[in-house]
């Protein structure tokens, strides 16, 4: 409710009971924040609740002064590296698997060749299939690292989360945010752009975007023994999924960091 003084006008004039009260400035506060300095409309947003983007100059201001959470940088690490490994399994499966499927069947006659001699051909020159995986997972490496180093994980989640709001930009904003720069440690020091960032370590990517499954949340400390437990955990859940049985059946359930099969409608035992 507005505040009134014996000293304020009234319309229309007349005595108190029957005179109504005028607007005086500053009764109505306004909460457009296109009137706001990026300093002012950055100052009140956090990590996990970002100011909605509204210029590259703001957006790489906010995402490059924003406190990033401890926690976030640990799960961060842990899931970039597990998703690596996943990667870099699947990789080297389906080279093995393409090499096997290369290999000419037994010589019955004479007319009978491999189905895809050009990858033979090349399998042969590294040395074997072990020495073309070895160089193939080497070149992976160094398009995308299979680890983060630990001064560099602040930088890389900082560029990720400013590449993700560019895309929410005008494009020559959005332009402008994926060629700023970003000083990263690894390999000697080097300088990347947004851009670049992203396609290195890939925080936005397809199905691993961390932001969607819950990576870059605050939402508990994670300390050495919850990491060690989770990797268990994420150790378990590798060699289980890969059985049809298990990635066939939505019963098969984790429980407690254990596998276990929970029927529909059925509660799992502890």
């Amino acid at each position: 409710m507005a505040h009134h003084s014996d000293t304020q006008p009234r319309a229309p004039k007349g005595a108190p009971q029957g005179g109504e009260w005028t607007q005086m400035e500053g009764d109505v506060a306004s909460f457009d924040l296109r009137e706001l300095t990026d300093d002012e409309y950055n100052a009140d947003g956090s990590f996990e609740y970002p100011p909605a983007p509204r210029s590259a100059e703001q957006v790489i201001a906010f995402w490059a002064k924003v406190q990033v959470p401890d926690t976030i940088l640990e799960k961060t690490k842990f899931a970039f590296e597990g998703k690596r490994k996943q990667e870099r399994g699947a990789l080297e499966e389906s080279l093995r698997g393409r090499y096997s499927a290369a290999l000419p069947p037994v010589k019955l006659f004479k007319d009978v060749v491999s189905a895809d001699p050009d990858y033979l051909e090349a399998v042969n020159a590294a040395g074997g299939i072990d020495e073309y995986v070895t160089a193939a997972l080497e070149a992976d490496g160094q398009a995308h690292p299979a680890v983060m180093r630990e001064d560099d994980i602040r930088a890389v989640v900082r560029s990720a989360q400013a590449w993700w709001q560019a895309q929410q930009l005008p494009a020559a904003d959005r332009d402008e945010v994926l060629a700023e720069p970003v000083f990263i440690h690894a390999r000697g020091g080097q300088t990347l752009t947004v851009a670049e960032m992203e396609d290195r370590y890939g925080l936005n990517r397809d199905e691993w975007a961390f932001r969607a499954n819950g990576v870059f949340k605050d939402h508990t400390r994670w300390d050495s023994d919850d990491i060690a437990r989770m990797r268990t955990v994420v150790d378990r859940i590798e060699d289980w999924v890969s059985l049809p049985m298990v990635a066939d059946d939505p019963a098969w359930k984790i429980v407690d960091g254990k596998v276990a099969y929970v029927p529909e409608g059925k509660t799992a035992r502890r």
